[in-house]
């Protein structure tokens, strides 16, 4: 499988002062390869994506799998490197790591600015992922590039609607949401992306300013909703009425791309008139990477890519691809609709039975978050116990409000049999670099 396709000199990884081209990225992965003759896999710890892809195509031309860690501690990076003897550690910068074996930037900066095409073993297994943990313990589970290369055939179809947009995002390579679209889509479809991972709201329009239209934002419902509190309202949209909702400081968008938690309809329709853009959410998960979409505003029903189809059983749903080894069960539960749509109901491990009643985790936290004053949510279901059904749990991040009065105006909103016992107002809630929260992390702070 060929992949680079197109001419050397078109740049795919951009920034304001070192933008790199195919042919560069070409050069600089066999250069890198060479590096990695007795190595048997690689921990890619890259931060810019450029540096990033170098890693992950020299991989790939010695046919060794890329690790993606659920986490970047410490202690999981070190039980990663215990559990895959013999890997190599490919980074970008100076990291609290054991000796860095290759330096990715620094031979992406000495390449030349030609290189032969990138050959890569369609069935080699191209990364192996692993779950984030939300849920319980992370798994791995190997990805081949033949799967790969089918999710960015069909997110293009999906989401090329202008011609090739030019991305910014601000989720990490390293996890699969990040891979698809900041990594996969330039070495694929040549869509180029920013080469950093924006943080804060004014980097995240300065780097949208300093790409060609059309422009697409990729982020997370936590960061969108960081970007729209924090963002300066400056630039009226010529649609509507200057009004509170008036439209970001920062260059027109052709969509803002969401994914890894459900977008609140309130929080998308706020979007849509700050960027004058439609927020689209992809749903994936690890076990098949992105398979649908849906305009946040328009419903709850999500709408599978060409070429897929989901079958429905009394577990769920399984999908079905040519670009997937196997059918593959997805972990929701949800309501199918026909074999091209689906409604999300919720993980199996994050629905809570109290009296016979049953509420998912999710709409739980989506009504915590409604209440005026909250910043931050997460629920949490324990383990059940003695054949008992726990209460729920909650974390809150709610400045100014006691937690009586929290707890009112979230019984307005449920049934008050699922009012979370504990409700904790905390000062901030540990998410990972997709705003997600690992189960363990979020036990010990509600057990602090």
């Amino acid at each position: 499988m060929q992949l680079l396709h197109g001419p050397a000199a078109t740049a795919l990884y951009l920034d304001a002062e070192a933008p790199v081209s195919r042919g560069r990225l070409r050069a600089a992965s066999h250069r890198l390869a060479s590096h990695l003759m007795a190595a048997k896999s690689v921990l890619n710890l890259c931060e810019d994506r450029a540096a990033f892809a170098c890693g992950l195509l020299a991989a790939g031309l010695r046919q060794l799998p890329t690790l993606l860690p659920p986490a970047r501690d410490s202690q999981t990076l070190a039980d990663l490197l215990r559990e895959y003897p013999g890997t190599a550690i490919v980074a970008d910068s100076e990291q609290d790591l054991p000796a860095i074996v290759v330096d990715a930037a620094a031979v992406l900066a000495a390449a030349g600015g030609d290189g032969q095409a990138v050959a890569v073993n369609p069935e080699a297994v191209a990364v192996i992922a692993h779950t984030s943990g939300s849920t319980g313990a992370p798994k791995a589970l190997p990805k081949r590039w033949r799967s790969f290369a089918g999710v960015a055939e069909r997110m293009a179809q999906r989401f090329d609607v202008q011609g090739p947009p030019a991305l910014v995002a601000t989720v990490p390579a390293q996890h699969m949401y990040g891979l698809e679209c900041s990594v996969l889509m330039p070495l694929l479809h040549g869509w180029p992306v920013h080469r950093s991972r924006p943080f804060f709201p004014a980097d995240i329009l300065e780097a949208l300013t300093a790409l060609p239209a059309p422009r697409m934002l990729v982020s997370t419902p936590v960061h969108l909703k960081a970007l729209l509190n924090a963002g300066p309202q400056k630039r009226p949209n010529a649609h509507r009425e200057p009004g509170p909702e008036a439209a970001l400081a920062g260059p027109e968008l052709a969509a803002v791309i969401s994914a890894t938690a459900p977008m609140p309809v309130e929080l998308a329709a706020q979007l849509e008139a700050a960027f004058a853009a439609p927020c689209l959410e992809i749903y994936g998960c690890t076990e098949t990477g992105a398979v649908a979409s849906r305009r946040s505003i328009d419903g709850p029903v999500w709408t599978l890519f060409e070429g897929i189809r989901i079958e429905a059983d009394e577990d769920g749903g399984v999908i079905h691809s040519d670009h997937l080894p196997a059918a593959e069960r997805l972990p929701d539960l949800l309501e199918v609709t026909d074999e091209a749509r689906f409604r999300l109901i919720g993980r199996p491990q994050d629905m809570i039975n109290v009296a016979g009643r049953r509420y998912s985790a999710a709409e739980l936290t989506r009504r915590i978050l409604e209440i005026s004053g909250v910043q931050d949510a997460a629920v949490l279901v324990p383990d059940r116990r003695d054949g008992h059904e726990p209460r729920p749990a909650a974390a809150v991040v709610a400045p100014g409000m006691d937690a009586r009065r929290l707890r009112a105006e979230l019984g307005l909103r449920i049934d008050p049999v699922f009012l979370p016992r504990p409700l904790r107002l905390v000062d901030t809630i540990p998410r990972n670099a997709t705003g997600k929260v690992r189960r363990d992390d979020l036990q010990a702070l509600l057990r602090d």
